[in-house]
């Protein structure tokens, strides 16, 4: 700051403090120094100030954070070219503030100055799937989509939308690929495109010469983990070892955690040991694999040793420690790892929150759990879900499903009921002997939120109906449903809210509908006819009749279409069944 001042000094006392390009030196100096209060004196006194500039102090004042200042200079500044504009929607995008990039950006197309492959750059990522094919398309007819750096944002928006057609498009058309776009095209395939086209590609990529860096390795491992490809995953590490990578702490967070996904504890403790210097990420990485491996034991004693070592845990470090505790029912140190949390001021944080509400969830103290979840300043699907689920797991009903209307009534961005939102509701329906609200639900989540039932859905529903005595309705549904109702792919956060049921699973040893007969054959044996209207109580066998008549208006929309009643609905269901034996 002081030579910046001298150096100022000495232009005035030369007369040249009006020279712009002296001048926009010594505001890229002031700029530098962070005196950004004596660069915007410089600016307002340059008689000459230009472009370059305002951008100069545009940047420093995004660099240092003042967001606010830097959008009343732009706003003031006279003549905006087009790095004045992708200065101001890339400072707006790294401060996450999306939806006022992209407003800026509209502005920007409004005005006379247009649109360059840079600031198409910073605007890919900041759009969802519609926007971003609308974005792409006007690239095309601008003529600017040849820059591999745009072309690899492209990528990575559908990527991270899912839509991997797309992306694979935009990879092939791509004249020149650099090792970015192959990993962003990798990383693609990994998420959504299954293990075989990851594999493959990232053979392609070493069958053309071109060297793999630590990232396109750690996307591989991670990749191999997912699926437990074990031995294809220690290829690759020995291919780690002599490309001279073993040092590398990415590399081997992705190598600990590959190794604790495929059950080799012991490989994945000595590779941490050999580590020289290990940073939090790894740390965590093995506090998450014990816990989530059962060695709860050595997650505490490591988590203690993290902490002798002066790191500070993260919330993925909290997250891990609390899901082994949800998973062993220990609450003394779940309670424990609360007032940690409550002290390094982690409480809001989304992961935390939901993995205290899990916690307490499973140990049955649903106050502390429902304190959690208020406690969040963010909820998203996961904690609602958690909560619903907690709340029908200790059977109270009425709780979860009031909690479930909270969450329709909000009606947050993102927030909107999934599989796992209905095994919870569904199940709450059930313990409450609710019929009629559960079928409602039912049907709602079919027609309304289009979601296709799952083998859990109909369970729920089966024994909804069974446990209200209502075998011929439960019988005709079981006998209309498909051979092989849909198995969610959420089905492992469903197992932790709901433990598996049968020696054979969720399905049973005779597959999905297989379990279900035999649910509904146990009902029948445990609940006798007779047994739903008892002699002498007349006004009690009308009220059944009654409720029964409104069930099956409810019921109706369960069925096949052509299925007029129950005995429509049974003979189809014979009729399919014996086509499928055929």
């Amino acid at each position: 700051m002081y030579k910046a001042r001298a150096l100022h000094a000495s232009l005035i006392k030369q007369g040249l403090h009006s020279h712009a390009y002296r001048c926009n030196l010594l505001l890229q100096s002031y700029v530098k120094s962070n005196s950004l209060s004596d660069a915007r004196k410089l600016l307002s006194a340059m008689p000459a100030a230009n472009a370059v500039s305002y951008n100069t102090v545009l940047s420093g004042y995004f660099s240092s954070g003042s967001v606010a200042e830097a959008l009343n200079l732009f706003e003031s500044a006279p003549g905006k070219d087009c790095q004045s504009w992708n200065i101001v929607i890339s400072g707006l995008a790294k401060c996450n503030w999306h939806e006022r990039a992209l407003t800026l950006f509209l502005k920007m197309r409004l005005s006379v100055v247009r649109p360059d492959g840079v600031t198409y750059s910073i605007v890919v990522p900041c759009c969802d799937l519609g926007l971003g094919k609308q974005v792409h398309g006007e690239i095309v007819k601008m003529g600017v989509g040849s820059d591999a750096f745009l072309r690899t944002n492209l990528m990575r928006m559908y990527g991270g939308a899912g839509d991997v057609n797309s992306a694979r498009k935009v990879f092939g058309e791509m004249p020149e690929r650099d090792l970015v776009a192959w990993n962003a095209m990798i990383s693609c395939l990994s998420k959504h495109g299954g293990g075989d086209t990851c594999v493959e590609l990232f053979r392609k990529l070493c069958r053309e010469g071109i060297q793999p860096d630590e990232y396109t390795y750690a996307i591989i491992l991670n990749d191999f983990g997912s699926h437990a490809q074990l031995f294809e995953a220690m290829i690759v590490h020995s291919a780690v070892i002599r490309r001279g990578y073993c040092s590398d702490c990415f590399i081997n967070n992705a190598l600990i955690d590959l190794y604790f996904e495929c059950g080799f504890v012991a490989s994945a403790f000595k590779l941490f040991e050999e580590i020289a210097d290990p940073d939090l990420a790894s740390w965590t990485t093995m506090i998450v694999g014990f816990s989530q491996s059962g060695h709860m034991e050595l997650a505490e004693s490591l988590f203690h040793e993290m902490r002798i070592q002066d790191l500070k845990p993260n919330c993925f470090t909290f997250g891990g420690m609390l899901g082994g505790c949800a998973t062993s029912n220990a609450l003394q140190w779940g309670k424990q790892l609360h007032a940690l949390v409550l002290k390094c001021g982690l409480e809001n944080e989304v992961i935390v929150g939901s993995s205290l509400l899990d916690v307490y969830s499973k140990c049955s103290e649903m106050d502390n759990a429902l304190k959690a979840f208020r406690g969040l300043s963010e909820k998203d699907i996961v904690s609602w879900n958690g909560i619903i689920c907690g709340y029908a797991a200790n059977g109270k009903a009425k709780e979860a499903l009031k909690l479930y209307n909270e969450m329709l009534r909000e009606g947050s961005p993102g927030v909107s009921p999934n599989v796992v939102t209905f095994v919870g509701v569904l199940s709450a329906c059930c313990h409450a002997g609710l019929v009629e609200e559960g079928c409602h639900h039912f049907i709602d989540m079919v027609h309304r939120h289009c979601i296709k039932p799952t083998v859990e859905h109909y369970t729920c529903i089966v024994d909804l109906l069974g446990r209200a005595g209502h075998l011929e309705e439960a019988e005709a549904l079981l006998l209309s449903l498909p051979s092989e109702p849909d198995v969610p792919q959420d089905r492992e956060h469903v197992a932790r809210s709901y433990p598996p049921r049968g020696p054979g699973g969720w399905a049973g040893p005779a597959g999905s509908v297989g379990w279900l007969s035999l649910a509904l054959i146990t009902m029948k044996r445990r609940i006798e006819p007779s047994r739903l209207v008892s002699a002498g109580q007349q006004q009690e066998a009308e009220t059944a009749e009654t409720h029964r008549a409104r069930l099956s208006v409810s019921l109706s929309h369960l069925f096949p279409p052509c299925a007029d009643n129950l005995e429509e609905a049974r003979s189809i269901g014979l009729a399919k069944s014996k086509d499928s034996n055929l």
